[in-house]
């Protein structure tokens, strides 16, 4: 299987060594880090095509692929206009009694409602607003669904983490059992420490059912979610990383640095905008639709049997009253209520961000502590073996010891999983791993 998330943007470093590091740290796109950060997203993350596939194929993707279908036809219209050529007929017939004569009468007449040319540098202006609004529209469902894509694979990965962990304890567990059955046998020890000695065994057998059951849980959710996703489970433990050894706490400024980016690429923040910027546009239109666009049109009229041709030209102007006056202050407050929401859109890509920053922070060190922990626990358990072999310790204390083990061990995995699914989320918020199609 390719390695998950392969980085559609492969900056200067990516095989740096540590010394490399600390002249790149800041790589070229004024945020520190970015070369760890992306080792770390190398090795846990799918394929770019793999990920263009899945997505392409996913219900948000292809709905958003029509809104902005229909947001650029929109701009055609306004482009173009909605005004259309009318053609009017007319056959009458005449009759003038006084004279006793009769005749026919044709008309035929082409008209057309004239777009004044203020407004149609202003529908210019508007179908490009309705372009760039198509453009964002489909970069935002990309981008929330690779972080959609991104969060559904760890919790998979976790998931299976914890499945291969749990059958590496099992496999050790058990042959400590078939130690303490031979033992038992030779009559070295009693039913009861046998039986005890048992009691691990049984726990982690029922764990591993358990753990297979959430891992097929998560797999369903990833396929249901995303069809097009293809995936083979994992037979190895993840090695340890070099790259999160080495992962920063990060100084103010660094963390301000990345806020910077993260805000900058923010899609709901930057979809306000052109929603913003669109219904400036559409206030300026109804604004400038206050006057009317006149109507000119071209009659032919044949009179008694063509006895008489009259040609001519017809000009219509719509009075202006309040209707029009109140389509304007609509759009006066719908660009009002925009810019708000462009402002509040704001403050929550800022806070989004730190949210993401301090979460980062906070998984980093829980995964440093907790992976101390495992290792302390592991070693402590090997220790304690020992001493029960000699007979130092009781079954009762090496089970609790075991206990401890496992699950400073299933907390690890999981700290760790959970920071390498920051490190995506950063990496994909500030499009240093994923720019959209």
């Amino acid at each position: 299987m390719k390695p998950v998330l392969l980085l559609l943007l492969l900056l200067g470093g990516l095989n740096a060594t540590a010394s490399d590091l600390k002249t790149h740290e800041h790589g070229e796109q004024g945020v520190p880090y970015v070369d760890i950060f992306l080792k770390i997203s190398e090795a846990s993350s799918f394929g770019q095509t793999l990920a263009i596939e899945t997505l392409a194929k996913s219900s948000p993707v292809l709905q958003a692929e029509q809104i902005s279908l229909q947001q650029r036809l929109q701009g055609k219209i306004v482009r173009n206009g909605e005004y259309e050529w009318s053609v009017n007929s007319q056959i009458r017939k005449r009759r003038d009694r006084a004279l006793g004569l009769s005749g026919n009468d044709q008309e035929i007449g082409l008209s057309r409602t004239v777009r004044l040319p203020s407004k149609r540098v202003i529908d210019e202006q508007l179908s490009e607003q309705y372009n760039v609004l198509a453009d964002v529209l489909k970069e935002d469902a990309w981008h929330e669904n690779a972080r959609r894509l991104n969060e559904l694979w760890f919790d998979l990965r976790l998931a299976q983490r914890k499945v291969l962990l749990l059958e590496q304890l099992t496999a050790e567990v058990a042959v400590f059992v078939g130690q303490q059955g031979k033992r038992y046998k030779a009559g070295e020890i009693s039913r009861v420490e046998f039986e005890q000695s048992q009691l691990p065994l049984s726990a982690l057998e029922a764990d591993s059912l358990q753990a297979k059951a959430a891992m097929q849980v998560a797999r369903t959710h990833l396929l249901n979610e995303f069809p097009g996703f293809s995936w083979e489970p994992s037979t190895t433990l993840p090695e340890k990383s070099n790259e999160l050894e080495r992962l920063p706490n990060m100084t103010q400024s660094e963390q301000e640095a990345w806020k910077s980016r993260l805000v900058e690429q923010n899609h709901a923040l930057e979809l306000q905008r052109k929603q913003t910027e669109l219904r400036h546009a559409l206030l300026n239109r109804a604004q400038a639709d206050r006057m009317a666009d006149p109507t000119v049109g071209m009659h032919l009229t044949r009179e008694r049997d063509n006895a008489e041709q009259i040609v001519g030209v017809s000009l219509s102007l719509p009075l202006g009253g309040e209707l029009r006056e109140s389509r304007a202050a609509i759009a006066q407050a719908q660009y009002a209520q925009s810019s708000v929401q462009e402002a509040q859109a704001q403050r929550a890509a800022f806070a989004q961000a730190e949210q993401l920053l301090i979460h980062y922070q906070s998984q980093r060190e829980t995964r440093l502590r907790l992976n101390g922990n495992a290792q302390k626990a592991r070693s402590l358990l090997m220790s304690l073996k020992k001493a029960f072999d000699v007979g130092e310790i009781s079954q009762t204390e090496l089970n609790l010891a075991r206990q401890q083990a496992i699950q400073t061990q299933l907390e690890s995995i999981k700290a760790q999983t959970q920071l390498e699914k920051l490190v995506g989320e950063l990496l994909i918020d500030a499009h240093l791993s994923w720019v959209g199609p």
